[in-house]
This record gives C-alpha cells, sequence and structure tokens, in this order.
C-alpha cells in the first residue's frame, strides 16, 4: 500500500517524456520510525529521485497533520494516532512551488473547517520541509545558498 501511495505522490512532479517506456524503482527502507512512515517515504523518494539526475517540476514534500481529540496537530507522533480519545490522520504530500496537492489521505473523522486548518499547518509545515530538502541536496553538492 505505502509504495502506490508514495507513487501516486511522486508521478506528478516527474518528467519522463526524454525516457518513454522508463521504469524507475525507488527502494526506501526506513530503519525506526515513530510514525508517519508515508510521509518519511516520499520525503526520501523525493530526494532520492532529485539526486539521482531526473528532471522534476517541483520537489514533494510531505508531512501528517490531524486531529488529536479536538486539537489540530502536525507531524503525529505514533501516541497521537493511537490517542484512545479520537484521532485523525492526513497524510499530505504537497509541491511547495506550484501549490499543488499530490497527495491527500483522510484516515478518520474531521469537520470541513479542522480540515481547512490542517492542510494550511501542513502546507506551511511542507514549505519548511522543502527547504531543509533543497538544503541537504546544495550541500551534497558543495553549492552554497
Amino acid at each position: 500500500m505505502i509504495n502506490l501511495v508514495m507513487q501516486k505522490a511522486l508521478l506528478p512532479v516527474l518528467d519522463l517524456s526524454e525516457f518513454p517506456n522508463t521504469v524507475i524503482d525507488v527502494f526506501v527502507e526506513l530503519t525506526q520510525t515513530d510514525a508517519g512512515t508515508r510521509c518519511a517515504g516520499i520525503n526520501a523518494a523525493a530526494l532520492a529521485l532529485a539526486d539521482a539526475g531526473l528532471a522534476m517540476k517541483d520537489l514533494v514534500s510531505s508531512i501528517s497533520v490531524g486531529k488529536v481529540g479536538d486539537k489540530v496537530v502536525v507531524d503525529l507522533s505514533k501516541e497521537e494516532e493511537d490517542f484512545e480519545g479520537g484521532s485523525t490522520d492526513i497524510p499530505v504530500a504537497f509541491m511547495p512551488r506550484t501549490n499543488k496537492l499530490t497527495l491527500l489521505q483522510l484516515d478518520g473523522n474531521v469537520k470541513k473547517d479542522e480540515l481547512k486548518q490542517a492542510l494550511e499547518m501542513a502546507k506551511k509545515a511542507c514549505q519548511t520541509i522543502q527547504q531543509i530538502q533543497v538544503k541537504a541536496l546544495k550541500e551534497k553538492y558543495g553549492e552554497s545558498k
């Protein structure tokens, strides 16, 4: 299931026009997780694709937002996902430069205004994650800011 989610989240940014009929495999191993494995995998795969030199329209960033009890939070922990009073997990993948979602899942119940709040929080978090992704790529190749 996670591999299909990752594929759907990353496919919109790839420009494979120069490589017709090509298959690209990305293997992600998460050695330790607390929660948010889908999002961590998407972030890692996006970096791997960029590092491999594939043409991309944007760099996908992903985060899980949700509702724990009556509070909307960013980057849910395992305890928050398993909260006995009820929780909602909303994994999101986002293309910050183009301002488009590539993944939106909803596991649980949430009101419309809470969903809007969660998506705004996710957008801001993804912009921060993208800055970290870009910095990591630049540091690898010795580029300055």
